[in-house]
């Protein structure tokens, strides 16, 4: 497995990207991390500091955490490590060149949860099982995998519709 490379350039995100965010939010260790937060990539915001879910999304997400007592045992990170052009989907080539380092932080820190927020996040790491509307929520279990899982709206679309949250 690749090490996490703050200098990647597998893709072409590198080159518009302010920084590369590699390294997730949250505690660092396996003994420490109980949920594993997997947004789909960095925003204006995160581009900028470097860090997951800062932006206001992630102000929804952190409040979730912090009201359901996860806060301090959940780490954030995302598919793709460099933001976007102008926050589009990231493209199967985009998220095929980060799996690894994502695999490697799933490696690293051994979750017994992960959440999905969004799409593509779900759909990479559920095989397809990517129909928000359907699997909100609910908990996924793939034995091919250490983990349970349960996809989420991505806290960017409860933006525009806060009856999803």
């Amino acid at each position: 497995m690749p090490s996490l490379n703050p200098n990647c350039e597998e893709c072409g995100l590198h080159a518009t990207a302010t920084t590369v965010c590699m390294r997730g939010d949250g505690p660092q260790t396996p003994e420490d991390v109980q949920v594993f937060v997997v947004g789909e990539a960095p925003g204006a915001n995160e581009d900028k500091r470097g860090v997951p879910f800062v932006g206001e999304s992630g102000k929804i997400l952190r409040s979730e955490l912090h009201k359901n007592k996860l806060i301090e045992k959940t780490y954030i990170t995302n598919l793709v490590k460099c933001r976007p052009p102008n926050n589009r989907t990231p493209t199967a080539a985009e998220i095929k060149a980060c799996r690894p380092y994502l695999e490697e932080e799933i490696a690293r820190l051994k979750p017994g949860y992960v959440i999905t927020a969004g799409v593509p996040a779900t759909k990479t790491l559920f095989r397809g099982k990517a129909k928000i509307t359907q699997f909100h929520g609910e908990i996924i279990e793939n034995p091919k995998v250490s983990y349970v899982g349960m996809p989420i709206f991505h806290p960017a679309y409860t933006l525009r519709d806060p009856s999803k949250l």
